[in-house]
């Protein structure tokens, strides 16, 4: 689409589609061949990533969605006022081992607003 774009002519493409597969997973692939070959215990909270804390994951606002990728618990604690993650404030190794429970916590304030209000909150204080 670049070259029709550039040039005004297409061009034939080949692609591996298992090496895409591949590097979409590189991550939890070389985890696991590094780490015994256990197999991970995901989150039960919508599908999120098996070797990484809350607040990691997709949570539903009044009008779509909000991905939340790695932000630490009390920065996402005070922008959501969220005094019920004051227990895992300071305990980072909650994060994981309690991680549906604070999804859980999360994904109840994030359904209360949509996703514009939530980024005019979110965006300024520089989380993705």
């Amino acid at each position: 689409l670049v070259r029709r774009g550039i040039t005004g002519e297409g061009g034939h493409v080949e692609t591996s589609l298992l090496e895409a597969l591949v590097d979409f997973q590189f991550e939890v692939l070389t985890t696991h061949l590094n780490d015994g070959r256990r197999l991970p215990k995901r989150s039960s909270f919508r599908s999120a990533h098996a070797y990484l804390s809350a607040p990691y994951g997709i949570y539903p606002a009044k009008d779509g969605y909000l991905a939340i990728a790695m932000t630490p618990i009390p920065k996402i604690a005070d922008l959501l006022e969220l005094p019920e993650l004051d227990p895992f404030r300071d305990k980072p190794a909650t994060w994981f081992t309690a991680r549906d429970e604070i999804k859980a916590i999360i994904a109840r304030r994030i359904a209360e607003k949509t996703t514009d209000q939530w980024l005019a909150i979110l965006e300024p204080a520089d989380i993705w």
